[in-house]
């Protein structure tokens, strides 16, 4: 009998499918589960958030960026209103805003072309409808004088339709009062109201009741709106006129934060924030801030854990907006802008009325009331 092979016998060894479709010579199988989670790890490595939210290659969006930085260096002067601040305003929008802000301000510029007036328009829609808003006021209700004198043609209605923001529900002042214990959300101080209903001398100073985002963009319908949130995409309206959007302050820490002069920056804490204030920032309320680190804690009082604190969200939009108009110088320019609006609304001794002698200067009426709409 011939040898018996030592093979022989034995049970062959399984061949895996890729080694029988290389033999076969056909392409290897691919690991398509493990292919996809490498592709969908390196697309969300890759990606920024767009104008719409959803994601964005990198390098698209770094080259649009670029590409609009150098289009507003660019821009030729043509006496146009303003445009001292176009480059510093619009670099600013480039640096600070979100990154779906980022990409529809980004795209605006580009899109303009060679076109230096159409770049200026972007500019002046940004200055007009989102910088000069977030500075507007928003009162507390109050019982005022019909505004309509029959005597003469009225000017405050006209300017009132104008400029004036929407008062805010006294809920929402209320709520938030509550919410923060009467007190001012940095100092303590309990408001003056507070103090006499509670049987002590009321102090000099007086808490008030500090929008966030101003309460009027819940009113304002067309351009104002389109702007902001084409700049702040994440930003809900509908939630504008809640607790999570106000928070009490001093009434002239109020106007600071009004002002841009002061912005809450968030920390790796939850609901702990550096206040950041800026070289204007009056020296003597420096030292009603914290001492050492300047950093405050939003909570609940007592009896309000049902009252939302102040959105993240809101406090980081309006620090963005800080560093904007910091950034490009224009705290000024819009404060005198403010100015000429109260000027204007009390105009002259005529408590807004046109003058019956037809001393009035209408074009100076028109062209702080038309401000905001009129392209040159």
């Amino acid at each position: 009998m011939p040898p018996t092979s030592p093979n022989r016998g034995r049970q062959r060894d399984p061949v895996s499918p890729r080694r029988s479709r290389r033999l076969a010579g056909q392409t290897p199988e691919v690991d398509t589960r493990g292919a996809r989670a490498q592709q969908r790890s390196a697309s969300k490595a890759n990606c920024r958030q767009s104008v719409n939210g959803m994601p964005e290659p990198t390098e698209t969006f770094t080259n649009l960026i670029d590409a609009a930085r150098a289009r507003v260096e660019s821009y030729v002067n043509g006496e146009r209103p303003h445009e001292e601040y176009l480059r510093p305003c619009l670099k600013a929008f480039l640096e600070w805003l979100p990154p779906g802000g980022q990409t529809s301000v980004a795209r605006d510029i580009v899109n303009a072309g060679n076109d230096d007036q159409k770049l200026w328009q972007v500019f002046h829609d940004l200055l007009t409808c989102l910088l000069y808003r977030m500075m507007a006021e928003s009162p507390i209700p109050s019982e005022r004088e019909s505004p309509f004198d029959f005597r003469e043609p009225n000017l405050e209605v006209f300017v009132g339709t104008l400029i004036q923001p929407e008062v805010r529900d006294s809920d929402f002042r209320d709520e938030c009062a509550r919410r923060d214990d009467y007190r001012c959300c940095i100092t303590g101080h309990l408001g003056t109201t507070k103090w006499k209903h509670n049987g002590y001398l009321p102090v000099d100073e007086d808490v008030e009741c500090a929008d966030i985002i101003p309460c009027s963009y819940t009113s304002w319908a067309g351009s104002e709106w389109e702007v902001f949130y084409k700049c702040f995409p994440r930003v809900c309206r509908s939630r504008l006129k809640t607790p999570s959007n106000g928070m009490m302050l001093l009434d002239f820490l109020h106007k600071s934060f009004r002002m841009f002069d002061m912005a809450f920056v968030k920390t790796e804490e939850q609901n702990v924030y550096d206040i950041k204030i800026c070289t204007r920032f009056n020296a003597v309320l420096k030292m009603l801030l914290p001492p050492d680190d300047r950093k405050v804690k939003f909570q609940c009082s007592e009896g309000a854990d049902n009252i939302p604190l102040p959105d993240p969200m809101f406090l980081d939009c309006h620090y963005r907006v800080a560093e904007i108009i910091n950034a490009a110088d224009l705290v000024w320019p819009i404060r005198n802008k403010i100015r000429d609006w109260r000027d204007l609304e009390k105009y002259g001794d005529t408590n807004g009325c046109l003058r019956s002698d037809g001393s009035t200067d209408i074009t100076d009426i028109l062209n702080t009331a038309l401000w905001p709409a009129v392209a040159e």
